[in-house]
């Protein structure tokens, strides 16, 4: 509960007030309304995450296509930064068309190069000694147990439903531009996911 409010009470109201915002002052609102930045920024390379979420996906015989990646991503960002409050990538989510996006992972693990992680690496490797078992690597885990079973287009859609942060984002505080945009506010994913795993 932020400022006294739920998440649908704090998502009715930031929906009315964006009617007229822009991402100048999105910080400043959120400052004034007793919704604060969490305490710090991640040092986790969003594409090394994305690299484990791939191979232990593979060591449980599930192929993932990039949207799944991209969701998959998106679900554990969010997870971790409501429970810890701070955010686990170095990289932001972005408002694009379809739905959040972390543009670096999408350029380095697009449709061609997915298969030269395939089979690469172990989930023990020396690479992932940077993702802490217990606060990251059981967060992609538990995601991809939950959710590799959940059709993809399913997750397109909650994920840019009406309310959410990606679509405020795109559709208001960037309504102008109608295309590919910067970084979802962080307050936003952490507003909604406190929420949603509230409800869990």
């Amino acid at each position: 509960m932020y400022n006294g409010l739920t998440l649908e009470e704090n998502i009715k109201r930031f929906d009315s007030f964006l009617k007229a915002i822009t991402q100048e002052n999105l910080n400043s609102w959120l400052e004034e309304n007793g919704i604060l930045k969490p305490k710090k920024y991640g040092n986790i390379d969003s594409v090394l995450v994305a690299t484990y979420l791939l191979t232990y996906s593979e060591s449980k015989g599930i192929l993932l296509n990039c949207t799944q990646i991209q969701k998959f991503l998106y679900i554990t960002y969010g997870i971790y930064l409501s429970k810890y409050e701070e955010s686990m990538f170095k990289e932001s989510p972005n408002a694009w068309h379809f739905g959040p996006v972390f543009p670096k992972v999408h350029s380095k693990l697009n449709v061609s190069k997915n298969h030269e992680i395939r089979g690469r690496y172990q989930t023990n490797d020396k690479i992932f000694d940077s993702l802490d078992d217990t606060k990251h690597k059981s967060i992609i885990r538990e995601v991809v147990d939950r959710l590799s079973n959940v059709h993809f287009s399913f997750m397109i859609e909650w994920s840019c439903k009406e309310g959410s942060p990606w679509y405020l984002t795109y559709h208001q505080v960037n309504k102008k531009k109608k295309k590919n945009t910067g970084a979802i506010h962080d307050n936003l994913i952490k507003i909604y996911f406190d929420g949603f795993l509230k409800k869990s």
